[in-house]
């Protein structure tokens, strides 16, 4: 375990010995990272569908395929700030939205 008592520290090292603590004393209990699919439904992808851990493995060969792929997934906990920003039909969101929407329409 990293000591980080009398030293300069960023909120984010403090964070992650925190967590790291924790996750010793209490193991299952520190948070896994949770990523939520934005982008339109498809066969494979119910739209808002949850992912802990990391991004889904199974979609590997589509993020080599369709770049925007990986950027239509969110913390969940910025789901109100990016439909704001999807509404407006200019926006990086929505234009992303749009290139996945085109790539999965061609995948079959």
């Amino acid at each position: 375990m990293a000591s980080i008592e009398g030293q300069k520290t960023s909120p984010t090292q403090v964070g992650e010995t925190i967590e790291e603590v924790v996750g010793e004393r209490f193991p299952g209990t520190v948070k896994t990272e949770k990523f939520m699919y934005v982008g339109p439904a498809t066969k494979l992808l119910p739209k808002y569908a949850i992912y802990e851990g990391g991004l889904p493995s199974f979609l590997d060969e589509h993020f080599e395929k369709c770049t925007a792929l990986c950027k239509v997934f969110i913390d969940p906990l910025k789901l109100t700030e990016h439909q704001i920003a999807i509404a407006d039909g200019s926006s990086v969101q929505a234009m992303l939205y749009k290139k996945v929407e085109e790539y999965f329409s061609e995948v079959k």
